[in-house]
């Protein structure tokens, strides 16, 4: 049964309403898009989708949509429609009764799940039907990790990301050596604070506008945690339940080259 304090929770209801202004890498780009669109191309129309990325909700001939938040459903979700439909449920509480699924996809959704990745790579393994394919995006952290500091110097001499994609490489940097790469998503702001106390000075160095330098406050006080492995442990962990596995980079948006497609196959 789904917690409803964490249906109400606030971190959610600030994620779910500021999500349509979101860029890359945070949502996915018309590339990545087009990457999960091909991938389920020659599988059947029962789609599975996990999370609420309006992006991908056009995608297969009858898709539903799982997410554990109803505030996030009613603001994100784009409605329900004759080939599409959301559906209030914990995504590791899903079981084969409601497959199976032609295919399946998500954006983030492996990372939001946290110290559950394991399992919640088996949770799409037994909803797609043998010979199914999954089309995941993911976050993946360098393989050789990077320090906040090195971070901070890079946004300083003149890196040319956003905000968003500064938050998630402090993020990969902070989980590097967790258990699971497993980040309480609180520390990313705390991180932010101590290497950029100054905001105004932060603005004219990088010509970020203040509207973008408080993205990072949405999350100050978030109460879940976020996986960032490399994508080398995605890999081992999907090679357990899925008999092909690829990688598909991205392209064309700040920190792309860490937010590759697993294109998976049962």
């Amino acid at each position: 049964m789904l917690d409803e304090r964490e249906n109400r929770s606030p971190t959610w209801q600030r994620f779910a309403e500021g999500h349509r202004r979101l860029t890359p890498p945070l949502r996915p780009s018309e590339g990545d898009i087009e990457t999960a669109r091909r991938a389920i191309a020659e599988a059947g129309p029962r789609v599975v989708l996990f999370g609420m990325t309006p992006g991908l909700a056009g995608l297969g001939g009858d898709l539903t949509a799982f997410d554990h938040s109803q505030h996030v459903i009613d603001t994100v979700w784009s409605g329900d429609g004759p080939t599409r439909r959301a559906v209030l449920a914990d995504w590791l509480s899903l079981d084969a009764a409601v497959g199976p699924f032609d295919a399946a996809l998500g954006d983030g959704a492996l990372n939001s799940v946290g110290a559950a990745l394991p399992e919640m790579m088996g949770v799409v393994a037994r909803l797609v039907k043998p010979g199914g394919v999954a089309a995941l995006r993911v976050f993946a952290a360098p393989e050789r990790a990077e320090t906040p500091e090195d971070i901070r110097r890079d946004v300083l001499a003149g890196w040319s990301g956003n905000l968003h994609a500064m938050r998630w490489r402090l993020g990969m940097a902070l989980a590097a050596g967790r258990p699971g790469f497993v980040l309480p998503v609180r520390e990313i702001a705390a991180c932010f604070d101590a290497l950029f106390p100054d905001r105004d000075l932060l603005a004219r160095q990088t010509g970020w506008s203040e509207a973008e330098i408080g993205a990072i406050d949405l999350t100050r006080d978030a109460d879940y945690a976020l996986a960032f492995p490399p994508v080398s442990t995605f890999v081992d962990l999907a090679g357990r339940h899925f008999a092909e596995v690829r990688v598909i980079e991205a392209s064309g948006y700040p920190l792309a080259s860490h937010c590759p497609t697993l294109v998976l196959r049962r």
